[in-house]
């Protein structure tokens, strides 16, 4: 059967490649704006760094910084305005998914005449948008590469992907520099969404020898170095090996599609306002477990990555990496997951897991993950 594959037309990748940011931008317009997140990349100087980097190229910018961690879409039009007023022909975003996610949709949209609300609930939009340059700095999300932004609507409250062809960067620079610098709760939690990411493309039912190959790959680098990469910062390695693995996931991922785990936690992180990373990784062993036996080929080639269960793995690296094995301490109520389970079963990425999934189903999984069932 004939499957299509498509990414970024540029992907910069390794130590160094964040030095090249000048050049690409250069090639793609005079004037940029900066998208970042809370501080971090500025205490960590790489937003200065990027602005002399422009600078030096020929790039006249600003910078926008403030894009919380779930991303609101109050920050897509601050963002959209920013660019309006200053011209820019190029939105680079520097930091987590999070900024990553605002600065595509902004670019994607710039050209739009409607509010990112207007988008994010159907309506349709063309494909006209400004260039966007994508520069992660946790090795979790693969937004780099993917169409697709996941963005928050706090008043609903509802989580979900707006996606479009032309959401897609036309540069990524992939620099394991960047994230060596975060916290080891941080980067437990987006290494952890990496991997649920590359196991949750290769059950995928739109899964293709292609998209297989990169989760199988991604697995295995993040299998075997996530936990170097959380505690030593100075494992430049393990950390280019984490960045690897989390952009393999992202190309194989943005092409077959994800399962139960990321159907699920969009209604978790909108409501109990946890880590999307963090939530991934409690999910992981139940979503395993749920799917073995409809995938025993590719199960048992996870198994033989990490000598072991893979679910079993799952959940001794959750412990392994300062994460909790359950949500017990959120306090969910049983009367709470009907709902989860019938906002999380039509999903997108729910209708790619390899077993169907029920509301039942889900409500069950949901029953251990929160310590309401043994």
């Amino acid at each position: 059967m004939a499957s299509s594959f498509s990414t970024v037309p540029k992907i910069l990748h390794g130590q160094g490649a964040f030095d090249q940011l000048g050049g690409v931008v250069s090639e793609l317009g005079d004037r940029a704006l900066i998208v970042s997140g809370q501080g971090s990349m500025r205490r960590q100087g790489f937003l200065d760094r990027a602005e002399a980097l422009l600078e030096k190229a020929g790039v006249a910018s600003e910078v926008f910084e403030g894009v919380p961690p779930e991303p609101e879409l109050a920050s897509v039009d601050a963002v959209r305005s920013i660019a309006a007023e200053c011209r820019a022909e190029v939105i680079i975003g520097i930091g987590g998914g999070s900024a990553l996610d605002v600065a595509k949709a902004a670019a994607g949209l710039l050209k739009q005449p409607l509010p990112i609300a207007d988008y994010f609930y159907g309506a349709p939009f063309s494909d006209q948008s400004a260039a966007f340059v994508a520069v992660p700095s946790t090795f979790g999300t693969g937004s780099e590469v993917t169409r697709n932004a996941v963005l928050s609507d706090p008043e609903k409250p509802l989580k979900q992907s707006i996606r479009s062809e032309s959401f897609l960067a036309h540069a990524a620079i992939v620099d394991p520099e960047l994230g060596r610098g975060a916290p080891a709760e941080v980067k437990a939690a987006s290494t952890l969404d990496a991997l649920t990411q590359a196991i949750e493309a290769f059950f995928s039912i739109r899964a293709t020898p292609v998209t297989e190959s990169l989760s199988f790959g991604a697995v295995a680098l993040l299998a075997a170095h996530i936990e170097n990469f959380v505690f030593h910062s100075d494992d430049l390695d393990a950390a280019e090996n984490c960045a690897t693995g989390s952009l393999m996931a992202g190309l194989a991922f943005g092409n077959a599609g994800l399962g139960i785990v990321h159907g699920v936690v969009h209604p978790l992180g909108i409501r109990y306002h946890q880590p999307h990373g963090l939530l991934c990784g409690v999910l992981l062993p139940h979503a395993l477990r749920f799917n073995r036996d409809h995938v025993p080929g590719q199960y048992a080639l996870l198994c033989g990555i990490v000598k072991q269960d893979i679910a079993e793995f799952c959940t001794t690296l959750l412990q392994n990496v300062g994460l909790p094995g359950d949500l017990s301490g959120l306090g969910a109520k049983a009367e709470d997951l009907p709902i989860l389970a019938k906002e999380s079963v039509n999903t997108a990425s729910t209708k790619t897991n390899p077993r169907p999934v029920r509301e039942t189903d889900i409500i069950e999984i949901l029953e251990r993950v929160f310590g309401l069932k043994q």
